[in-house]
């Protein structure tokens, strides 16, 4: 199991989600900030490890990482879950001038 190691650094596990969390990204992109923020308050570093969200997923469930995100609330009763990272609105982009622009309010 990754956890804490002499550093004292907590291992998560993630996937690509461009633009809040991307591996290439400045600081791995947004979340992977709020993560490094919030965690550094309790004195701990963490470092983010990139799989496809399945593996991640997987590697969690076995145990080698006690932390996974961001995920999305389900029935799934294997994890706890942690308060809302942030509010996250998914939208259909269509170009302007089109027919399918009549359906955007």
């Amino acid at each position: 199991m990754v956890w804490c190691g002499a550093a004292e650094t907590v291992s998560i596990a993630v996937g690509e989600w461009p633009p809040y969390i991307s591996e290439p990204l400045p600081n791995q992109g947004f979340l992977c900030e709020v993560m490094r923020q919030a965690f550094a308050e309790e004195d701990l570093d963490v470092s983010f490890h990139f799989y496809s969200w399945a593996e991640a997923y997987r590697l969690t469930v076995d145990g080698r990482y006690v932390v996974t995100m961001p995920w999305f609330r389900s029935s799934e009763l294997l994890f706890y879950l942690s308060a809302s990272l942030g509010h996250f609105t998914t939208r259909l982009m269509t170009l302007t001038g089109t027919p399918w622009s009549i359906w955007v309010s």
